[in-house]
Order: structure tokens, then sequence, then C-alpha cells
């Protein structure tokens, strides 16, 4: 590999990422599932991966919208896409409801490579001291729900009319960075009824297997690198920290008075007795003031667990005062300090800019496209994870892709356009699509 960010090896490699490149190599990994079917079938399972791809990389908003193709469409979706055969809506919720989706769930752990060959990954080192770490954001989020559809994999939540809520959730984990905007899934967990239970899953046992799965699929990469974890309070419990220090990840994670008292009434009694550290830090039009301290026991009950204690306010230029609290294995100091605070504030980047920008800006994450009885649904979310994956890659490489952006501004017109274009106009590639947006908007490209 090169050795540095930014030299002509690492461009080269980037200038050399297009979406038509990325569409191969999602159809090389469909055509890697095996196929349940018998061999007489009319549609190549591929060429149903690619089908679901293709509708939520051009941002269709349903699978019956999408279905409704016109000639120049169906000509495109062969061209562009490589789909020989398009399936019907129906026969493609019935054919992936049936299919193994493990292959989809561990490609972005493939993907990755592909962050290092272009020198992403040393861009999205973050430095804390002489440490370099990447950080790790993992959440969940929902992204099927019904009250009248289910499976016997659905979390159930009864309200108090007797009515029940059926749902799938997906614990997620992203590599982020402050000052970076792209936002990578490295690896998806989902959160459904298990095998053998009765009780609803739930984030903290998809955490588990989330970090177990982390753990087998990049092992390769920790002799490199070292993964910083950075989560809700919700994972500040003695188990899960312990899990990451057994696979070697560090962490830094919100704490909350009401959640973790006793671990608040010993930093209270620290500070009576002044044994806390403060530092103040004026950047950037605010006030940033610090109090810390290392080496205490999370809780009463476990104080084998040692863990360091942040304090945070912040006081912007109007006055308004926002405070958080964290803790984490890494030793603070008053050259620390600020470091680790926007490390632990980037963990807001899956919720902003993944799960919102999936929500809201034309991926359509919480239409239901489909539910099936058995994959179907998760089968989906991960190929739209994957279609984000291929669209936040392409956006960090692409040259092309990032004048058109900067030229049109918003995501929701770039993406309105390139279907428009892609439903009236017969096209051999997406290159060809992004170079007539440029023509229609008058955008030089390079």
């Amino acid at each position: 590999l090169p050795k540095m960010s930014g030299s002509i090896g690492f461009q080269a490699a980037r200038d050399r990422v297009s979406m038509d490149g990325e569409i191969r190599k999602a159809r090389w990994l469909f055509d890697g599932i095996a196929d349940y079917r018998a061999g007489n079938t009319v549609h190549q399972l591929s060429d149903v991966f690619m089908s679901g791809l293709a509708m939520f990389s051009l941002k269709y908003h349903s699978l019956l919208d999408f279905d409704q193709q016109t000639i120049i469409e169906r000509e495109n979706l062969k061209q562009v896409f490589g789909i020989e055969s398009i399936s019907s809506d129906t026969n493609l919720r019935t054919v992936l409801d049936k299919c193994d989706n493990t292959v989809l769930r561990d490609c972005f752990a493939g993907r990755f490579k592909d962050l290092q060959r272009t020198g992403l990954l040393k861009d999205y080192e973050y430095g804390i001291a002489d440490n370099k770490y990447l950080i790790v954001s993992c959440d969940g989020v929902q992204h099927f729900s019904s009250k009248q559809i289910s499976c016997p994999c659905c979390l159930e939540k009864k309200h108090k009319d007797g009515s029940v809520t059926y749902h799938h959730n997906m614990l997620c984990s992203a590599l982020v960075n402050p000052n970076k905007r792209e936002v990578f899934i490295i690896a998806n967990e989902p959160i459904v009824q298990q095998d053998g239970t009765t009780k609803n899953d739930c984030e903290l046992n998809a955490a588990k297997r989330l970090y177990q799965q982390l753990d087998e699929n990049y092992a390769s990469y920790k002799q490199r690198y070292n993964f910083l974890v950075v989560e809700d309070a919700l994972y500040a419990n003695a188990p899960h920290l312990r899990q990451l220090q057994d696979v070697g990840y560090s962490f830094i994670i919100n704490v909350k008075p009401d959640s973790h008292k006793s671990l608040f009434a010993h930093i209270e009694g620290r500070r009576s007795r002044k044994q806390i550290k403060t530092h103040t830090v004026h950047q950037d039009g605010c006030t940033h003031r610090f109090e810390w301290v290392n080496d205490i026991p999370l809780n009463n009950t476990d104080g084998a667990l040692r863990i360091n204690f942040l304090h945070y306010q912040q006081t912007n230029s109007k006055g308004k005062t926002t405070t958080f609290t964290w803790v984490t294995d890494i030793k603070i100091t008053a050259k620390r300090c600020y470091a680790i605070m926007r490390a632990a504030r980037a963990r807001w980047k899956i919720e902003n800019e993944t799960f919102n920008t999936l929500k809201n800006l034309g991926y359509h994450f919480e239409h239901n496209y489909g539910h099936g009885k058995d994959h179907l649904s998760t089968t989906l979310a991960y190929l739209m994870l994957l279609a984000f994956h291929i669209d936040q890659f392409v956006q960090a490489c692409s040259r092309v892709f990032k004048a058109l952006e900067a030229h049109l501004k918003t995501k929701i017109k770039l993406w309105a356009t390139i279907k428009s274009i892609f439903q009236t106009t017969y096209a051999k590639s997406m290159d060809f699509i992004y170079r007539r947006v440029a023509i229609l908007f008058q955008i030089q490209l390079e």
C-alpha cells in the first residue's frame, strides 16, 4: 500500500473508484450466493439480488414503483446493472425471503479492504495524544413496523389498548470521524426473535453477537489499527465493557446519573474532596470545561472493572450550556480531554449521517418494502445498507460525483435527477448518467 494519504498511489486508487465498478463488485458478490431453488428457474439469483440493490441505489420509494418500469428503465437495468431477467416484485420478495443472507451480512468486512486500498482508513485515523484510532459508532435502528403483518422473528411491542406492534430492528456499527462527513457501515446484526426463546431480543444481546462478528471479520486489522468504540449509556455495563476489552477495543461510552448512581455518587465524593482535575479550552466560539478522574470503579458491585470518567460542559456564544459525561479506558489528561470529547461526540454521526440519511434523503429506510415469512425484511435492510455504503464510498472518492453534488447542493435533487435520466434516457453506464447530469446543469467536469 502507498505510505500516506494524498500520495499518488492513494489518489490513483480513488480515481479508479466509480459507481459502475461498485455495481460490478456487487454482481460478483451476488454470484457467490448459493441458490436454494431448482435448476429450472426463470431468473438468476444474482439478477434478483441485483434488482433489489438497483431499487435502493436509484432510490425507488417502493417495490411497486420499481416494478412499474418503462421500456427504457428495463433496458437500463440490463445495461447499467447487468440484470438479464427482471423479476416481478412478487417474485423478488418470494425469492429473497428464502435466501441465506449471511453473505450480505459479512460483505462489509470485504469492503473494508477498499477503504484501506484508497487511503480512507488512513484519513479516518483519529489522534488522541500519540495514539491513533479508528472510531466505531454503534447504535440500533428500526427498519420494519406493522400492526397487521408478523413472523416468528418479529419483536413485539404490546400497547395499553391491547394492540401489538410487530417490528424488526438492526444493530449497526459504522466507521466515523468528527472531521469527515462520510460514514462507512462495517457490520450489522439483526435484532430479531431468536430461536428457542420467548422474550424479545434486545440491543445488548445483539451487541454480543455483533462484537463477536467484528472480532472474527476484522481480526487481521487489529495489529495495524486501534478500534475505538463510542456508544450510548445503554452499553455502560461491566459485561459489555469486558467483551470490548477481550477483543482488544478501546471505548468511550456515555453515562447518565439516573442509570449510574453509584458512579456519580463516587464522583461527587471526589469533587467534595477536591480530587477532580479540571481544564478549560476556549475554541470555535465556545468555552469547553472539563473535569475528570482516572482509575475508579464503574460501580459498587464490580470494583474490579476500573474506568476513567470525563465530565464536559460546552457553553456557546449565546450562553447556552450543554453537559455530557463519559467513561473510557483511555487515560485522561489536560492534553487529551478535548480530543476524547470530540471522539465521543462523533457517536452521533451514526444517527445524523447514517440513519437520518436513510430515513429522509431518498432511501426510504422506514418504508415497509416487504416482510416475508423468513428473511426478507432483514435481507432488504442489508441491501439498502450496502447501497448506502456504496454511495458513501463513491462520494468520498469520485471527483465527478463530488462536482455534481457541490453544484446541486442537495442529495434529494441529485438522486431525483439521476433517477429521472435513468427512466427517460437510454444509458450504458452510471458514468454516462452522471455526465448527462453535468450537461443538464452546465457543470464543468475535469
